[in-house]
């Protein structure tokens, strides 16, 4: 029989130190995502509608890092988008307008907008209360005053024709009757008949005379007003136009900013009476600050000023709320009373994005209600539309009606998360797939060789001497590798999780300080790799104390039949650990097969089911092909009282049976794991470090014997990277790690015979194991056959 003990440079991969020279070097990020990053720039060169990206693997793998340094540098091949500004709508105020201008202008129109208004502050009174101005004024009204008073006259001429005085007063016109030139009291005319029937005949005959001239006058009037209005929009439209006619030259090659600076030139020679206040309002506060809100909506609000920027934008957004997202229309308080502009626009993330990447993680993305479907309309209509947020979920806004003109969108998407969110919406959201056509999956290992054993080394020299960390020696920077390995659970991975492998150089480099070492070696390294597991290790040490006392009950010495040590692994998420676990069966003749007690008292998993069964296959091919198996037996994990699940205990379980069936006492000395098909063949299993040192510290606690050792699977002899304690203990010949690839190889070290193989006349050798085990079978079903023969007879 082959030698099927491992020896201690098997149980452990060792880092060449040629492997890790100091020397620094860049972009590990890069390193083992090659995937990821073709993945990446695909969707970011992509210029076609919904190549927008889906970053998927676990945290720690630095892919937030990544993402981010690839933008930077992708960032370079996009054109520099241009500003956002919004300003007021003159013929719509509750519906702002949004201008976009080239990078830097949006701040440029503002500042000009400002400056215009002061300017006006000043130039309007001057222009108004110059003397040309004075000049003209006083021609109009002279003019006005001079027709309006050859009308009058006329009217006189023609009331004292007919017999009357005609009087201005500003009360209105009063019209006296005369006699003689003379005016006549009103008792008299009330009392002399004929003489009222005569003014009133008299008075019929001017009265058209009188509305006539009273018209004129109105007219001259209106005649005046209107000439003092124009020359005023004269003077206003010279000043405005003077300070204006620049501005609209500098715009003039974008045709909406144009249209708005019109705009404002009219609404300013309109409102141009609004600026002739402001020397009076100097000492009334309360006018000033009536007038400059009067004067606001002259002003730019930028939301998005690109002026600095030297590539497209890379936004990454932390805290994806709606308004952090999508913006918010801000509210000020006037005169008691809530009110809304354009001026409290205020933008979000994605307005900054535009033109770029905007940067999201999915678990803070759906944490926020009603973000995801605001996102996913403005990825499908391509634009961005500011509202309430209540209006989002459907209810009205209690004091806005602002409707802000919607800004076209350009945008590449990329959100980070876990691949199960991934699959998730792409199982549940039927927009997702349409919108983001690209998945770049990160992998959580790296191939071991050497060449990346050095790039893997040089990002760790390089991120130590930016970050201030103490330099690590090669020796140090041989056990870091190790240890990722150990992480990847393969000899031939490195483990790409770097959050972790950055807080154990962190950790090393605090116990380096604390014994004031100028350096990182292998000692500081594992003083951080056992303070770690001291940090987290209690349960298993409670367990351990348990197992010592024998309140959890541990064989590891003597013999037991039907008995055998099981290794499981124990996941607290930030710490996981191997113990040992007592498996037990007993056999019977019987109908009623392989009972698994875990199973009836609904404590165990599917996949655990599922080897309970692979073992009735086994039992059926080696012992059942000629005859019917007549068995009942139980298998149960004793002291188990939470769920069992996986197939790694299928090998202890199968060894056990057999021993309970042919009352072969096995060795307690050793614990099996691995898992076995319906051949015999063990096949490989998960956390097999943990599990080996889970029995080493078991054995370790209640007395090492020098024979004491763990069966595993020959399959998992890559995954093998066992702490130092146990190396040396093998090493030392106090602990033992046997590999093997069969059942039989198993039946031989437990039991210390031979396992049998059938001869060509179908039977076991005999003395042999399988043969003891057949014997036993056969008695099984004799006695089942004789039992059925009684029900017979009874019958």
């Amino acid at each position: 029989m082959e030698n099927l003990e491992l020896n201690a440079r098997e149980l452990r991969w060792n880092c060449p130190l040629e492997d890790v020279a100091p020397e620094e070097r860049e972009g590990l990020p890069f390193l083992g995502q090659e995937r990821a990053k073709e993945s990446l720039i695909f969707g970011l060169t992509m210029d076609y509608s919904g190549y927008n990206l889906y970053v998927a693997g676990p945290e720690g793998l630095g892919k937030t890092t990544f993402v981010l340094n690839l933008l930077h540098q992708c960032c370079r091949d996009r054109s520099i988008p241009g500003d956002w500004c919004y300003v007021h709508h003159f013929s719509n105020p509750q519906r702002p307008l949004a201008l976009s201008l080239s990078p830097g202008r949006g701040k440029d129109l503002q500042q000009e907008m400002e400056n215009l208004v002061e300017t006006l502050k000043i130039e309007f009174p001057k222009a108004f209360e110059s003397k040309d101005f004075e000049e003209k004024l006083h021609e109009v009204t002279a003019r006005g005053r001079k027709e309006k008073g050859d009308v009058m006259a006329q009217l006189a001429t023609f009331a004292e024709e007919k017999g009357f005085s005609v009087k201005f007063s500003p009360a209105g016109v009063v019209v006296v009757p005369l006699i003689g030139g003379k005016v006549i009291p009103e008792d008299e005319i009330l009392k002399n008949n004929y003489l009222r029937e005569l003014i009133e005949t008299r008075r019929k005959e001017f009265e058209p005379i009188l509305k006539d001239h009273l018209r004129r006058l109105r007219q001259i009037d209106k005649g005046i007003q209107r000439e003092v209005v124009k020359l005023r929009e004269e003077v206003a439209r010279f000043v405005v136009g003077h300070h204006m006619d620049d501005l609209l030259e500098k715009y003039h090659d974008v045709a909406k900013v144009r249209s708005y600076l019109e705009a404002v030139k009219a609404d300013l020679v309109k409102n141009a009476d609004l600026f002739l206040q402001f020397p009076a309002a100097r000492e009334n506060p309360l006018l000033m600050l009536q007038l400059e809100r009067s004067l606001s909506k002259y002003r730019v609000n930028v939301i998005v000023d690109n002026g600095d920027l030297t590539c497209a934008p890379v936004v990454y957004e932390t805290h994806p709320t709606y308004a952090n997202l999508f913006g918010r229309i801000g509210l000020r308080a006037e005169l008691g009373v809530y009110v809304a502009d354009f001026q409290q626009i205020v933008p979000g993330s994605i307005h900054k994005a535009n033109g770029g990447y905007l940067v999201l993680k999915v678990p803070e993305l759906f944490a926020n209600f009603a973000v995801w479907r605001a996102l996913k309309r403005a990825l499908v209509h391509k634009e961005i539309f500011i509202q309430p947020f209540m209006e989002e979920l459907g209810l009205s806004h209690p004091v806005t009606t602002l409707r802000p003109e919607t800004i076209p969108l350009d945008v590449k998407v990329i959100l980070i998360g876990e691949r199960l969110h991934y699959h998730l919406l792409m199982a549940l959201d039927t927009e997702f797939g349409e919108l983001f056509k690209v998945k770049a999956d990160f992998d959580t290992e790296t191939e071991n060789t050497p060449e990346v054993r050095k790039g893997y080394s040089g990002f760790f020299y390089s991120w130590a001497k930016k970050e201030g960390i103490t330099p690590l020696s090669p020796s140090g920077m041989a056990v870091l590798i190790e240890h990722s390995c150990r992480l990847a659970q393969d000899r031939r991975k490195l483990s790409l999780r770097m959050a972790r492998m950055i807080d154990l150089l962190r950790e090393a480099h605090h116990w380096a300080r604390q014994v004031g070492k100028d350096e990182i070696g292998a000692q500081e390294v594992g003083r951080a790799l056992e303070a770690k597991v001291y940090r987290a290790n209690m349960l298993e040490e409670k367990l351990r104390e348990l197992i010592q006392r024998g309140i959890i009950v541990v064989e590891t010495f003597g013999q037991e039949v039907g008995q055998c040590n099981g290794l499981s692994v124990v996941d607290l998420v930030d710490y996981t650990f191997g113990r040992p676990q007592r498996i037990t069966a007993r056999a019977f003749p019987g109908e009623k097969g392989i009972v698994n007690i875990e199973r009836e008292a609904d404590l165990s998993g599917k996949i655990f089911n599922k080897a309970i069964l692979i073992l009735s296959g086994y039992l059926g091919n080696q012992y059942g092909r000629d005859t019917p198996l007549s068995l009942s037996a139980t298998l149960a994990f004793e002291q188990s009282y939470g769920l069992v699940e996986g197939d790694s205990a299928s090998v202890a379980e199968l060894v056990a049976l057999l021993s309970a069936i042919s009352q072969v006492p096995l060795a307690q000395r050793l614990a099996v794991t691995g898992s076995v098909d319906q051949r015999g063949v063990i096949q490989s299993v998960g956390g097999i470090n943990e599990k080996v040192e889970g029995f080493f510290h078991c054995c370790r606690i209640k007395g090492l014997t020098g024979d004491q050792g763990v069966i595993i699977p020959r399959a998992n002899l890559e995954h093998l990277q066992l702490s130092f304690p146990v190396v040396k203990a093998v090493e030392e010949g106090r602990f033992h790690v046997y590999a093997v690839s069969h059942m039989d190889d198993v039946i031989s070290l437990l039991t210390s015979m031979e396992a049998g193989v059938k001869g060509e006349d179908g039977a076991f050798a005999p003395g042999t194991f399988h043969a003891l085990v057949d014997a036993q079978l056969g008695a099984f079903r004799q006695l089942w056959s004789l039992k059925g023969k009684s029900k017979e007879v009874e019958a």
